[in-house]
């Protein structure tokens, strides 16, 4: 991709708005647009058919994914698939709207919803729903409580991890992360080793239902917790549209111990982002960031190469 191409056109704008005087800053490198309104979760997805960017929005039922080969996200090269109207296991709620979404490494899209707490598992090739669990958070110690009064904030971000397990990202009230899986399992917990099997696919558990089974609330240097994604180097990173950055969590999160969850390092997203709403990294490293705002166009906007984004004392 040259410079101006591809994710849209380059911009020449400076280092953002350091929220925080410790936080290093990120440089805005170019913007595009998805054809969803109040986009609310971004991936990237290396399925059989290709490499894709994948959007879903909390106004609507839609899912957006563009191929990354086509070079250009401009809106008419993306495919929309209305998830409320296509074919679905007896039983799963009518979408309206959407959370978060994962990949897998094969041809899957696993899609939360909040309200009722359910994770939908789309074949995107075949364009229909091939599994609805729901997400049971209520006997869980620290967690229970919150997760049965406010269905507003159960989870943002959703992260697959190994044995039909996922790490759901808890947004507020308190933020956290919750790992769900099958009733009886042992967490697994979150490390490098777990958060980089799902390229190879993830495999849907037998069970109806996937049970809380470990809880780590985050610490306060993040506002709130808004996405999350895997980067190039396995750790994982974790978007704030309150603070307006991005934070690398400290890896590893025990399954057996759970501790509080803190970040080891946290950037400033540049001041044109205002309302940050999904967060992922494209194959050749670059960060993207989607904006959550009441209109499409210029609601993408890539970052620098993961690597090259600055160390504590480069700030």
């Amino acid at each position: 991709m040259g410079k101006g191409k591809g994710l849209g056109r380059g911009l020449g704008l400076g280092l953002g708005d350091r929220r925080h005087r410790s936080w290093s800053a990120l440089d805005l490198v170019s913007f595009g647009s998805i054809p969803l309104v109040e986009v609310s979760g971004l991936a990237v997805a290396a399925w059989e058919q290709g490499t894709f960017l994948v959007a879903v929005g909390d106004h609507g039922p839609d899912l957006a994914y563009l191929e990354l080969a086509a070079g250009d996200t401009d809106v008419t090269g993306w495919r929309v698939i209305d998830l409320s109207t296509i074919s679905a296991p007896p039983g799963s709620p009518r979408v309206k709207q959407a959370e978060a979404v994962a990949t897998d490494g094969i041809r899957q899209a696993l899609v939360l919803i909040e309200d009722p707490p359910v994770l939908l598992v789309l074949d995107v090739p075949d364009r229909r729903l091939t599994h609805a669990f729901g997400l049971d958070g209520a006997d869980l110690p620290g967690l229970g409580s919150t997760w049965a009064t406010d269905p507003s904030s159960r989870g943002e971000g959703l992260v697959l991890l190994p044995g039909g397990h996922v790490l759901v990202v808890k947004e507020k009230k308190p933020a956290g992360f919750i790992e769900f899986g099958p009733q009886g399992d042992p967490p697994l917990g979150v490390a490098a080793q777990t958060l980089g099997q799902a390229a190879h696919g993830w495999t849907p558990p037998d069970e109806d239902t996937l049970t809380a089974l470990a809880w780590w609330p985050a610490s306060a240097e993040l506002d709130d917790l808004s996405d999350a994604a895997v980067g190039p180097d396995g750790n994982l990173y974790l978007l704030s549209d309150k603070s307006n950055a991005v934070g690398r969590l400290r890896l590893p999160l025990a399954g057996d111990a759970p501790t509080e969850a803190s970040f080891d390092q946290v950037w400033a997203l540049p001041d044109w982002v205002t309302k940050a709403g999904g967060l992922a990294f494209l194959p050749d490293g670059r960060g993207v960031v989607a904006v959550d705002q009441p209109k499409v166009g210029r609601n993408l906007v890539t970052l620098p190469t993961l690597a090259t984004w600055p160390g504590p004392t480069d700030a």
